[in-house]
C-alpha cells in the first residue's frame, strides 16, 4: 500500500514537473503564443502540487495563456485562484492591468499597474508600465513617488529621463523640474539625455522670458534672454530667429540679417516667416536683389505676407521707392494687427494693445490700427478713448462696411450721447451693416 502511494505521489510530481517544463519552454511571459493553450494547462494541472518549484502558481500561468488568447473571463478566474495560492509576485496585478487596458477601462488599469509596481518595485518593466500610466494621468505626485522607490533599488539614468519627461508633460513646476533633473545629474553626471533635457528646459525658459520682455517693449532684456539660449545651443534656430527679429525691431538691420541667415543654416524653420523678415531687413539696407530672393523663398513656403508682396511686383521689378515702402509698412502693420487679435483671443488684452500701438506707430494714418485700438478700448470699458480712435479711423477712406460706425454709436450710447449715437447708426445702416437696423429703433 505504501509503495502504491509513493509511486502515485512520484507520478503526480512528475506530471507537475513536466508541465513546468512545457510552460518554461513556451516562455509565455514574453511570447504572445505558445505550444500549450490555457485550457491545456488547466487540464494538465494536478490538485497537488499546484505550484512550480519556484512557488509560482500553475493557475497564474494558465491565466497568462488566457490573456494571450484574449479569453479574459477565464483569465480572471484563474488569477483569482492563483491569488489564494501565491499573490505576492505582482504578475497577477500586471496582467489584470493588461486586461483592463484591452477593455478600455483605463482607470482600473492604472490601479492594477500601481498595485503590481508596489508589490515588485525592482522590476523595470512593471515600473515602466506603471509610471507611463501616471504620466498619461498627469499624476506628478505618483511619478515622483514611483521613481524615488524604484531608484532606491535600481538607480538608472533612463528612469530619471523617463520621469523627467513625464513631469514636464504633466506640467510640473519649472523650478522643481529643474531641481529634479539636477539631482539626476549629480548621480549620473555624464548622462547625455539628462543634460539635453536640462538644456532644453533652460532654452525654452529663456525664449519664453525673452518674448515676455518683448511684450513689455523691453527689447534689451529680451535680447539678453535670447542670447543666453543661443549660448547653450549655438544651433538653436528659434534663438537665432528671435535675435534677428529683435535686431530688426531695434533698427539694427545688418545684425538682424546675420542672425536670420544663421537661423536658416539649420532645419526647422519651415513657415517662411524667417525669410520674409530677412527680405524686410535687406530692403531696409536697400539690397533689393537679396530682398526679392528671400521674399520669393518665403512665398514658396506659402507665407501669406510674402505672397501678397510678390503679387504686387511684376517679374523681378519692384515699384518705386515710395510705393515699396508703403507696401512694406502695410505688411508689417497687418502682421502686428493679426498678432494683436491673437492676443485678444488668448485674453491677453495688454499685449494686444501694445501690438496695435506698434502698428499705429509705423503709420499714424493706419485705419485698421486705429480701428482695432478703438475696439480694444470699447471692450475694456474706456468709451471716450474708444470714440477718439474710431473717429480717427474714419478720417481716412477704406472702412466701408459700416462696422466702425456701428461700434462708434455703441460708444456714444455708453456716454449717454443719443444724438451722435443715432447719427452713426444711420451711417452704419446706409452701409448695410446688419446689426444697425435693429438698434435704430431707439432713434425713432
Amino acid at each position: 500500500m505504501v509503495s502504491i502511494l509513493t509511486s502515485y505521489s512520484a507520478f503526480i510530481i512528475y506530471k507537475a514537473s513536466n508541465l513546468e517544463y512545457l510552460i518554461a519552454r513556451d516562455d509565455i511571459n514574453v511570447n504572445l503564443k505558445g505550444f500549450l493553450t490555457g485550457d491545456q494547462v488547466v487540464n494538465k494541472m494536478a490538485a497537488y502540487p499546484n505550484t512550480f518549484s519556484s512557488s509560482e502558481s500553475f493557475y497564474e500561468y494558465a491565466g497568462i495563456y488566457y490573456v494571450r488568447e484574449k479569453q479574459y473571463d477565464k483569465a480572471l478566474k484563474c488569477f483569482a485562484k492563483a491569488k489564494k495560492i501565491n499573490g505576492y509576485a505582482g504578475r497577477i496585478e500586471f496582467y489584470k492591468q493588461v486586461i483592463s487596458k484591452h477593455k478600455g477601462d483605463i482607470d482600473s488599469a492604472y490601479i492594477y499597474a500601481k498595485q503590481a509596481f508596489y508589490l515588485r518595485p525592482r522590476n523595470y518593466d512593471i515600473f515602466k508600465t506603471s509610471i507611463n500610466f501616471a504620466i498619461s494621468k498627469r499624476d506628478t505626485t505618483e511619478i515622483v513617488k514611483q521613481h524615488k522607490l524604484f531608484s532606491q533599488y535600481r538607480p538608472m539614468p533612463q528612469t530619471w529621463d523617463l520621469a523627467a519627461r513625464g513631469l514636464k508633460f504633466s506640467g510640473y513646476n519649472y523650478q522643481n523640474l529643474l531641481k529634479f533633473i539636477d539631482q539626476g545629474l549629480k548621480k549620473f553626471p555624464e548622462d547625455s539625455t539628462l543634460t539635453a533635457q536640462k538644456n532644453q528646459l533652460l532654452i525654452t525658459s529663456y525664449l519664453t522670458g525673452g518674448q515676455n520682455f518683448e511684450n513689455k517693449s523691453d527689447l534689451n532684456n529680451a535680447l539678453q534672454s535670447y542670447e543666453k539660449a543661443l549660448k547653450i545651443d549655438p544651433k538653436n534656430v528659434y534663438a537665432s530667429q528671435n535675435i534677428g527679429f529683435n535686431y530688426l525691431k531695434q533698427g539694427q538691420n545688418k545684425k538682424a540679417i546675420n542672425a536670420l541667415l544663421e537661423a536658416l543654416k539649420y532645419p526647422g524653420l519651415n513657415g517662411g516667416k524667417t525669410e520674409f523678415f530677412l527680405g524686410i531687413a535687406y530692403l531696409k539696407e536697400n539690397d533689393k536683389t537679396n530682398a526679392l530672393k528671400y521674399f520669393n523663398l518665403s512665398k514658396d513656403k506659402n507665407y501669406p505676407a510674402a505672397k501678397q508682396l510678390i503679387a504686387t511686383s511684376q517679374n523681378n521689378n519692384f515699384a518705386d521707392e515710395a510705393t515699396l515702402k508703403k507696401r512694406k509698412n502695410d505688411l508689417l502693420i497687418a502682421d502686428l494687427i493679426t498678432e494683436g487679435q491673437n492676443f485678444e483671443e488668448q485674453k491677453k488684452m495688454d499685449e494686444a494693445l501694445e501690438s496695435y500701438q506698434k502698428a499705429l506707430k509705423i503709420d499714424s494714418k493706419s485705419i485698421y490700427a486705429a480701428q482695432n485700438i478703438g475696439f480694444y478700448y470699447l471692450k475694456v470699458g474706456q468709451s471716450k478713448k474708444a470714440i477718439n480712435y474710431l473717429l480717427n479711423a474714419l478720417k481716412y477712406p477704406g472702412l466701408n462696411g459700416g462696422k466702425t460706425e456701428y461700434f462708434l454709436a455703441i460708444c456714444y450710447l455708453k456716454e449717454n450721447d443719443k444724438t451722435n449715437a443715432c447719427k452713426y447708426l444711420n451711417i452704419s445702416k446706409s452701409k448695410n451693416y446688419s446689426d444697425a437696423q435693429q438698434l435704430l429703433k431707439m432713434c425713432e
